[in-house]
C-alpha cells in the first residue's frame, strides 16, 4: 500500500532497463492523448457525422478481454475494498500516468459501523504505468477502521451526510477552469437516508485527492444515480439513470423503468431545473420495474471534444430467479444478466446506437470472474495503438447483504477488468456489394464503387487530415478529396490517394494543410472492384 519510489531514483539498481522502459511508455502514452479541445474525429459509427454514404454497411468490432484479467482485485479482509474493487468509476490518462477512481467496498466490521454500513461505500484511488498492472497508493488522507493506511479519497467537511460516497464517481480534469482549487470535478451517488433516495453530489479538487464539497444542495428533484460527467460544448453534463417512478419515463409517460437521463450546467453550481431523457433500451416494452428489459445505469462516456461514445448496461430482468424461495433470500436480483452495449452522441443529451442491440461486451462463463453481470465506467483511454477499456464485475449470486467480520467476505467479490481493441476500432465502413450480379434484373445497382461523404465542415483552426483505416494498398486505395456541396473539389485541394494502412495515417491534401474557416466537405471513396479496404476514422488534426 506504500507509494512506491519514483522511477528515476530506480535507474541504477538491476531493473533500470525494465523501467527505462516504463519511464518512455508513459511519456508516449501522455504525448498521443488526444486533446478534447482541439482534435476532431468522425468514426465510421458516427452517422451525423458522415451521413452519406454511398454503397456501403457498418460492422461493428468487439474488445477483447485481456488475458491477464482482473487487472484490480479487491484487497484482504479488513481493507477498504475487501468486498470489492468496484469501477463504478473513472480512469484519466496524464502526466504519463493512468488515474483511477473506484468505490470501495468494505466488509461489514461491527467494531466499526460507521466506516463499513452498507449505505457507505468510499472512492479509493489506484495508478498504474501502464493501465494493466496497477497500485493502491497509502493517501493516508481518511481514517477507515482505526488508521490512514488506506487509498480513499477525502471530501470535506467529512461530517456533511453528502460525504459519504454510496456509488458511482465521474472525475472530470477540467483545464479551462481558471481555479486551480476547482481543476478537477467529480461526482459521485449518496444514499440520503431520511429522504430515503439516492441523489448526485458535486465536488472539486486541485489535485483529485484532496476534495470539497462544492454544494450541499440537491439539484436532482429526488431520485437519481449519476453515471458519467462530461464538459461538451462549454457545458457540464451529468448523464444517468433514473427509475421511471422517479423521472425516468419516455415522451408520452410510459414507465421505461430504468433509462438515461441528464442534467446540465453552465458552471458546475446552478444545474438544469429539468432532465433530458437521453436513451432508453430499443425495442423497450413495458414489465414490472427489474423484470424488462432496460438500461442500466445510463452510459459510461468518452469525450472526445466533438463527439461522445460510451458503452451503457444492458439489464435483462426476465434472468431473474424469481421461483426459488432460498435464491430469492439470497438476492431479489438473482441470477440477473447485464452485458454492454454502445451508443454515441453529437450534442451530449440525444444518445443512439450505431446498430440496435449490439454487443460489446457479455459476461463470462459461470466458472468465470466476470459470470453474469458487467458493468461500465467512465473509463476509456488510447495508447499508441489500442483503445483500452476498464470495467467491472457483479456476480449476481453474492448475497445482498453481505456477512460482517469475522464472517467471510463476498463469494465474488467486485474486480475491474480490461478489454483491448484496435484504437477507435468501434467499427469501419466497408463495400457493401463488390461484384455486380451475374444475371441482369430489375432494381439492381450498375457499379461497385463506393463512398462516404461528411457533412459541412469549418475548422476553427489549421489542420492535418489523418484516416483510421485497414486493408489497404497501391491495389486498393482510397481516395481523398475536399469538396464542395457539388461534391467537386476544392480548388488547391485535388484529391490524392491512399495506398496504407494504419491507426494515423496522413494525408497530405492542399499546399499546407487545411486551413482555418475553410467551409469544406470530405470525400473517400473505394476502389472499384473486389477491393475492399476498411475505414475506421478520420481526424482533424490542429497544426
Amino acid at each position: 500500500m506504500k507509494l512506491p519510489p519514483h522511477p528515476l531514483r530506480l535507474l541504477a539498481g538491476p531493473l533500470s532497463l525494465t523501467l527505462l522502459a516504463v519511464v518512455l511508455l508513459s511519456a508516449r502514452l501522455a504525448a498521443q492523448t488526444p486533446d478534447p479541445h482541439g482534435e476532431q474525429v468522425f468514426f465510421s459509427i458516427d452517422d451525423e457525422s458522415l451521413p452519406w454514404r454511398d454503397n456501403l454497411h457498418l460492422t461493428l468490432e468487439r474488445p477483447q478481454k485481456y488475458k491477464g484479467n482482473p487487472v484490480l482485485n479487491a484487497g484482504p479482509q479488513g481493507s477498504v475494498d475487501a468486498n470489492g474493487a468496484l469501477l463504478y468509476g473513472t480512469v484519466l490518462q496524464e502526466s504519463g500516468k493512468f488515474r483511477m477512481w473506484y468505490i470501495a467496498q468494505p466488509q461489514p466490521d461491527p467494531r466499526y459501523p460507521e466506516n463499513t454500513a452498507p449505505n457507505y461505500r468510499p472512492v479509493a484511488y489506484a495508478e498504474s504505468a501502464d493501465g494493466k498492472h496497477w497500485d493502491k497508493p497509502n493517501l493516508g488522507l481518511v481514517e477507515f477502521c482505526g488508521n490512514k493506511n488506506n487509498n480513499i479519497v477525502s471530501v470535506e467537511p467529512a461530517d456533511h451526510p453528502f460525504a459519504r460516497p454510496n456509488d458511482f464517481v465521474s472525475v472530470l480534469r477540467d483545464d479551462d477552469e481558471p481555479d486551480p482549487a476547482r481543476r478537477y470535478k467529480m461526482v459521485y451517488i449518496a444514499y440520503l437516508p431520511l429522504l430515503k433516495h439516492s441523489t448526485a453530489v458535486r465536488c472539486v479538487s486541485p489535485d483529485g485527492l484532496r476534495w470539497k464539497l462544492a454544494s450541499t444542495e440537491e439539484f436532482t428533484k429526488g431520485h437519481f444515480e449519476n453515471t458519467s460527467l462530461v464538459k461538451f460544448d462549454g457545458l457540464y453534463y451529468v448523464t444517468g439513470q433514473n427509475l421511471g417512478r422517479a423521472g425516468g419515463h419516455l415522451a408520452d409517460g410510459q414507465d421505461a423503468s430504468r433509462a438515461m437521463t441528464a442534467f446540465f450546467s453552465p458552471d458546475f453550481q446552478h444545474w438544469s431545473n429539468g432532465r433530458a431523457l437521453c436513451f432508453f433500451r430499443s425495442g423497450y416494452e413495458q414489465k414490472p420495474e427489474s423484470f424488462g428489459q432496460e438500461l442500466h445505469m445510463g452510459a459510461g462516456l468518452w469525450n472526445r471534444g466533438n463527439v461522445l461514445v460510451g458503452f451503457y448496461g444492458r439489464w435483462y430482468g426476465d434472468h431473474i430467479d424469481v421461483n426459488d424461495p432460498a435464491k430469492k433470500k439470497i438476492s431479489f436480483l438473482y441470477d440477473l444478466k447485464l452485458d454492454l452495449g454502445l451508443v454515441v452522441s453529437n450534442d451530449a443529451i440525444h444518445y443512439r446506437e450505431p446498430v440496435p442491440n449490439f454487443i460489446e461486451a457479455s459476461p463470462g462463463a459461470d466458472d468465470q470472474w466476470d459470470a453474469r453481470a458487467l458493468l461500465q465506467s467512465q473509463a476509456f483511454c488510447n495508447t499508441d495503438t489500442e483503445t483500452y477499456i476498464w470495467y467491472s464485475n457483479w456476480n449476481t449470486r453474492n448475497p445482498a447483504h453481505p456477512e460482517p467480520l469475522p464472517g467471510p467476505r463476498q463469494p465474488v467479490p467486485f474486480a475491474i477488468g480490461l478489454l483491448t481493441m484496435r484504437r477507435d476500432g468501434f467499427g469501419y465502413l466497408s463495400k457493401h456489394l463488390t461484384e455486380l450480379p451475374k444475371k441482369n434484373g430489375s432494381f439492381q445497382r450498375t457499379d461497385t464503387g463506393a463512398s462516404v461523404l461528411s457533412r459541412t465542415v469549418t475548422l476553427p483552426f489549421a489542420a492535418k487530415l489523418i484516416l483510421n483505416v485497414d486493408q489497404v494498398s497501391t491495389e486498393a486505395p482510397f481516395e481523398v478529396a475536399l469538396v464542395d456541396d457539388a461534391e467537386q473539389p476544392l480548388p488547391g485541394f485535388a484529391p490524392v490517394q491512399v495506398t496504407q494502412s494504419g491507426v494515423r495515417v496522413p494525408v497530405t491534401i492542399g499546399d499546407h494543410g487545411i486551413p482555418a474557416g475553410l467551409k469544406f466537405r470530405v470525400r473517400v471513396k473505394w476502389p472499384e472492384g473486389e477491393a475492399n479496404p476498411r475505414f475506421y476514422a478520420l481526424y482533424f488534426q490542429p497544426q
